[in-house]
């Protein structure tokens, strides 16, 4: 046979037929399969050479690359996941079987992912709607004379603090730190408060109440704030607010970082004149908190110990106490008593007897010389005995040259209760165990002298007397003796310092207790309430005796320009009217701190 045509039949046999067998017996074994669908007519060949070679693995065949249903980025491989097991494919001439089901251990990850996206996702959108409602309060009290103060609070404290901690949790991939959600539910606090006192400065009678309150308040802490900007004391909180309620009468220091100093009013504070120089108390207890490191600088130069170290009972030995045992316990109490003492210096005497009005316990003259447990029941209160606290303001008052008034004090105090103790009374093994009052009675008496004359690290070398406004001096002292004899005489006390009217108005209500409405009224008339559009009666004009008294003979040759220089040369200069507050930088813990 020819060469060329046996090189033409093998040609046929290999490209041809060899082909078209080998599709008839794939065809056969394909009709075999159950559930098999037919092939199409035209297929085009596999690249493979040998059929029997697996097709390669493209990135595409990886179980979970692609979302469920979306295309193939290979048009001619079809994404399995569309199609259940069995069912015929897009090719119809393969079965596609689909990959292994996730383990038990990538779905419970799935579903702790879900649960704390959920979860931030919430706090995010917590956080938005508190910095909404924020910037909408602030909108409105921005309009109003009365709750313009509470603006900074509410945009740069509540609705700027919302704002980070919402764009922080939106980068972060896992459940918000517990931490998040504590600063949330504090914000979410100072915004219902800070609502609850611009809503009680809208109703008429209130604000104008609270507005004498604020008023005098404001009177208590204006000198020591002007002092530490002043001298660039690190003060960081000098807006009281008052809130009327059914609360004791005190203090929120939790609310330093705000910039706002809640003081907690009694319901019947507007009902009694004596209440009220109980606010200078509450004021010194922010000022002592909101000043960076003035506990601690003030504590190592007196030697004595922290609270929590003082307040530890005391252990009796077989030698007894030593009088540095006695010592370290008035660190417990050493800020209610700076608190006293400077009480005393705002409103003198008057400050010593709003204390025995509200301390007396003349039916239980006990109460008075025993030292407190806190609610942990471990530790001595914070709060020092009653009869030290009346000795601590009468040893102020003396040191302030009130002699006589200091003498009246503790003669009405003891009469109180039939005579000057002999002990205080510490608890100890589930009763009492009385000390001799007289060294805790000398270590009381050198606290307050310490206190009230020496030059203090923590007022930056100053002594508390030489605070501008602070001393307690002959011109305090005059106004609000005058101050009592016109309320006395049923008249409204001529323009003056909110201090002295309410020091006058309970001095005069010492002199006639029957009369204690009256003088509450006169005097709140003498106060400009603060946060609205009032002034004081006789701002602008003097009483006729005065105004005789007041005009130049005639034919003087006084200038009231010269008078006016002369004025303004004599008189005090007020400390650093426009030195900022630093910025707060601690942490916010709601405490309170009571009378």
């Amino acid at each position: 046979m020819d060469s060329d045509l046996v090189e033409l039949i093998l040609t046929v046999v290999v490209f041809v037929v060899a082909p078209l067998v080998q599709r008839l017996l794939s065809r056969g074994r394909s009709a075999d399969r159950p559930g098999a669908a037919p092939e199409p007519d035209a297929v085009e060949p596999a690249p493979a050479t040998n059929p029997d070679e697996p097709p390669p693995a493209y990135p595409d065949d990886a179980p979970g690359a692609y979302p469920a249903g979306a295309p193939s980025p290979r048009p001619d491989r079809a994404h399995p996941a569309p199609y259940p097991a069995g069912a015929p494919t897009a090719r119809g001439d393969v079965d596609r079987v689909p990959g292994p089901a996730p383990g038990p251990a990538a779905t419970a990850d799935a579903e702790r992912f879900r649960a704390w996206d959920a979860e931030r996702t919430a706090l995010v959108d917590r956080l938005r709607a508190i910095e909404a409602r924020a910037e909408h309060l602030a909108t409105g009290a921005r309009l109003e004379r009365a709750t313009y103060r509470f603006v900074d609070t509410l945009e740069e404290f509540v609705a700027a603090r919302a704002r980070r901690l919402a764009v922080a949790l939106e980068g972060v991939d896992a459940a918000p730190p517990a931490e998040a959600l504590a600063r949330a539910r504090e914000l979410e606090v100072v915004l219902r408060w800070v609502e609850g006192m611009i809503d009680s400065r809208r109703t008429g009678p209130l604000r104008a109440a609270l507005g004498d309150a604020d008023a005098f308040a404001a009177a208590c802490y204006e000198p020591i704030a002007e002092f530490a900007r002043a001298e660039g004391l690190p003060l960081t909180s000098n807006a009281p607010v008052c809130v009327l309620g059914a609360f004791d009468l005190s203090i929120w220091t939790g609310f330093i970082p705000t910039g706002l100093a809640p003081i907690f009013l009694p319901r019947d504070f507007f009902d009694r004149i004596v209440r009220w120089p109980a606010l200078a108390h509450e004021i010194a207890h922010d000022f002592y908190n909101a000043t960076r490191g003035f506990d601690g600088a003030l504590r190592a130069q007196l030697g004595l110990p922290p609270a929590e170290i003082g307040a530890r009972p005391l252990a009796i030995g077989p030698q007894g106490l030593t009088v540095g045992q006695l010592r370290a316990v008035f660190g417990a109490w050493l800020e209610e008593l700076f608190c006293d003492v400077f009480g005393a210096l705002m409103c003198g005497e008057a400050y010593a007897w709003t204390m025995i009005e509200e301390f007396a316990r003349p039916d239980a003259p006990g109460e008075v010389v025993a030292v407190g447990i806190d609610p942990s029941g471990r530790l001595y209160d914070e709060h020092p005995p009653r009869h030290l606290r009346v000795e601590v303001v009468a040893r102020a008052l003396d040191a302030a040259g009130c002699a006589q008034p200091a003498r009246a004090v503790l003669a009405n105090w003891n009469e109180r209760h039939g005579g000057e103790p002999d002990g205080i009374y510490f608890p100890m093994g589930g009763g009492y165990v009385g000390l001799p009052i007289e060294p805790l009675r000398a270590l009381a008496h050198d606290l307050a002298d310490r206190l009230y004359g020496e030059p203090l690290d923590a007022l930056y070398g100053f002594r508390l007397a030489d605070v501008p406004g602070v001393d307690l001096g002959p011109h305090e002292l005059a106004e609000m003796e005058r101050v009592r004899d016109e309320l006395v005489a049923g008249r409204v006390p001529h323009r003056t310092d909110a201090r002295a009217v309410v020091a006058g108005a309970v001095l005069a209500w010492r002199a006639a207790p029957e009369r204690e409405r009256e003088f509450l009224s006169l005097a709140r008339r003498a106060i400009a309430a603060e946060g609205t559009f009032e002034v004081a009666q006789d701002a602008y004009t003097l009483p006729a005796d005065r105004l005789a008294v007041a005009r130049p003979a005639a034919g003087s040759a006084l200038d009231p320009r010269e008078a006016f220089v002369l004025h303004t040369v004599l008189s005090p200069p007020p400390a650093g009217r426009h030195v900022g507050l630093a910025p707060w930088r601690r942490g916010s813990v709601l405490a309170r701190r009571g009378w």
